[in-house]
């Protein structure tokens, strides 16, 4: 990943390149910054362009710094750890082991139980969270 190096500090950034771009333009995300650039664009160009934006590249890097964006999942999924759900932090209550391959969800009086299946890692029990999400969202229309 190519770097914009400004003094001392090192900002990584992507280039993707847009048959529907007529000018590039800049896109902070929270690992690093996107130019999006036409086509035919080059490397000096897109140089170019991050330096005519230097101040403002640095200024949005430094607050990304200061304020890390909001993460509502808990490093791991386990007993005690809570949940962003529904506009408040949810414990999680317990997690069992379970001989299916899949995750599943279940709300509990105290907070939410996880069954997890054999092999499930971090980012299935994520995902196994967003489904629960977007179906208890569909039946309550919260």
């Amino acid at each position: 990943m190519p770097l914009f190096t400004v003094g001392e500090t090192e900002i990584p950034y992507e280039v993707k390149e847009s048959a529907r771009a007529k000018r590039m333009r800049l896109t902070l995300l929270p690992e690093k910054f996107r130019v999006t650039a036409p086509k035919d664009s080059d490397a000096a160009s897109i140089e170019g362009f991050l330096r005519q934006n230097e101040k403002w590249v640095c200024s949005r890097w430094q607050e990304l710094a200061e304020n890390p964006p909001f993460n509502p999942w808990p490093e791991r999924f386990e007993p005690g750890a809570k949940v962003f759900f529904n506009g408040r932090w949810e414990k999680i209550v317990s997690v069992t082991r379970v001989k299916s391959t899949a995750c599943s969800i279940e709300i509990c009086p105290t907070g939410f139980s996880i069954s997890k299946g054999v092999g499930s890692d971090e980012a299935s029990v994520r995902s196994a969270f967003v489904s629960f999400s977007a179906e208890f969202q569909k039946r309550t229309g919260r």
